[in-house]
């Protein structure tokens, strides 16, 4: 009987596991979410609790809070007809288990590309909505890809 409740034990870490597992999702079906394909650098960033006060102390855990990332756009690589400003505020719900610095440290000062869709420049996925500068030939390609099986 006792290796019933072993092998029950065992069974349930490892749906666990996979449940915490994040599926990663092709750049191409991101892409293809995307209305906005941008490169920028984030200026600010902003962890917000749940009364949405502005939270202060850096090394406070930041996950499953809301945060609001303010990007100030270098370069449109591909955007629907919706203007863009010089500078926009992403707001999105961390997942990750991380404190204000080090969710901070992730984005602020550095140039990345942002795939957002919508008026209000959302994630198209919460979890990937970010890529290296150095995969902008590639989704450039992509995109002329995308474009071209329509």
């Amino acid at each position: 009987m006792k290796y019933f409740y072993y092998l029950l034990a065992a069974a349930g870490l490892a749906i666990t596991s996979w449940a915490t597992q994040i599926q990663e999702k092709p750049l191409e079906q991101r892409l293809r979410g995307a209305h906005h394909i941008v490169i920028g650098m984030a200026t600010k960033l902003e962890v917000l609790d749940q009364n949405g006060t502005v939270l202060s102390d850096l090394k406070a855990d930041a996950t499953g809070l809301r945060c609001r990332l303010t990007v100030e756009i270098e370069k449109n690589i591909n955007s629907s007809d919706i203007p863009l400003p010089k500078s926009i505020t992403v707001t999105y719900q961390n997942k990750w288990h991380k404190t204000i610095e080090s969710e901070t440290k992730s984005f602020v000062g550095k140039k990345m590309i942002y795939l957002l869709k919508g008026k209000d420049f959302a994630p198209v996925d919460h979890f990937q909505f970010v890529e290296s500068v150095e995969n902008a030939d590639k989704i450039r390609e992509l995109i002329e890809a995308q474009k071209k099986d329509k």
